[in-house]
């Protein structure tokens, strides 16, 4: 027979399970196609970091390959594999991070500053959301 604590404790135990939101699998194929995602964020880093190195001396080809790079990279991550990770990150990560990269690309190509103010606001809007949901995207390692 349960005691009124055990039951109490039974209770709040499986409120927290409950509570926690539904466990989601992660199979091989999405952990590896997740990896495209990584990749594009390294690539997307490593773009940003070439602009803002004052020793390197600017190569729009070279510019131009990191950023498709990044923008490959990106198209190839599912937005099912995104969803497992927060609900809301495949509309996100395409609207804002990808089509940034895709604005950034044109606004070299076609030496277009407004496509650069646009590709920059676009990703600017990506980190914050990025931040204020870091908690909520779950990532398997």
């Amino acid at each position: 027979m349960l005691s009124l604590r055990n039951f109490a404790a039974f209770l709040m135990a499986s409120c927290l399970l409950a509570c926690s939101g539904p466990h989601i699998e992660w199979s091989e194929a999405d952990r590896e196609n997740i990896r495209h995602y990584f990749t594009s964020a390294e690539a997307s880093r490593a773009a940003t970091a070439y602009t803002n190195d004052p020793n390197i001396p600017f190569d729009e080809n070279e510019y131009l390959s990191i950023c498709r790079l990044a923008l490959d990279e990106a198209k190839l991550v599912d937005d099912l594999v995104l969803a497992k990770a927060h609900p809301d990150m495949p509309e996100r990560f395409r609207a804002l991070y990808q089509e940034s990269l895709v604005l950034m690309i044109h606004a070299v190509e076609n030496r277009d500053n407004q496509a650069s103010v646009n590709a920059s606001s676009l990703h600017d809007q990506w980190v914050d959301w990025y931040n204020a949901n870091r908690g909520k995207i779950k990532i398997p390692n």
